[in-house]
C-alpha cells in the first residue's frame, strides 16, 4: 500500500559509485558492473563483511500508528493494540502513545541496546461531515534508530 505522499514523491537512485561485498562479490562484480555500466570496487575483506555486521549492527522495528479521534480509535497492527482515546487526541498524542508501545515491546521485538525512536512519516488529516470538522485521521511511522551495538568491542 502506498500513500499518496510515496507515488508523487519516490526515490530515485543514481548511484556514483558501487561497491559489492559478501561472499560472492568477486564473483558478481563484472555481472554488476554490465548492469550499472560503471567500474566496480571489491574492498579487502568483502567476503566478511555482511557477517560484520549483521553482527555488530542494532537490531531495529518499524511500526505504523493509527489513530481516528471521530471513532476514538488507536491501533498499531504491528503490536497487535487496539485502544480507545479521546477526541481530543493530538499528532503529538500519538507520537508519544507509539514511542510508548516501542519501548514496552523492546525485548518482543528483539531491540536490547538503547532504544531511540524516530518519526520517519507523519499524516494529519481533519475528518470532514456536513461542512464541519468531526474528527482526525492521523498515522505515523515510527523507527528505532540503526546504528552498531553499544559495548560490543572497540569501533
Amino acid at each position: 500500500m502506498y500513500t499518496i505522499q510515496e507515488m508523487l514523491h519516490p526515490d530515485i537512485v543514481k548511484p556514483q559509485q558501487v561497491m559489492v561485498i559478501g561472499a560472492p562479490a568477486d564473483i558478481l562484480k563484472p555481472y554488476i558492473e554490465r548492469v550499472f555500466q560503471m567500474q566496480c570496487i571489491v574492498p579487502e575483506h568483502a567476503g566478511v563483511a555482511n557477517a560484520l555486521g549483521a553482527a555488530l549492527a542494532r537490531t531495529t522495528a518499524q511500526i505504523t500508528v493509527l489513530a481516528d479521534t471521530q471513532r476514538c480509535k488507536f491501533v498499531c497492527p504491528e503490536l497487535d493494540i487496539d485502544e480507545i482515546i479521546p477526541i481530543t487526541f493530538t499528532l503529538d498524542d500519538v507520537r508519544l502513545r507509539g514511542m510508548q508501545a516501542l519501548w514496552d515491546n523492546s525485548i518482543y521485538l528483539g531491540l536490547v541496546d538503547d532504544v531511540d525512536v524516530d518519526v520517519v512519516e507523519a499524516q494529519c488529516f481533519n475528518m470532514v461531515s456536513g461542512f464541519r470538522t468531526v474528527g482526525r485521521n492521523m498515522r505515523l511511522k515510527l523507527q528505532t534508530r540503526p546504528g552498531i551495538l553499544k559495548g560490543r568491542g572497540a569501533l
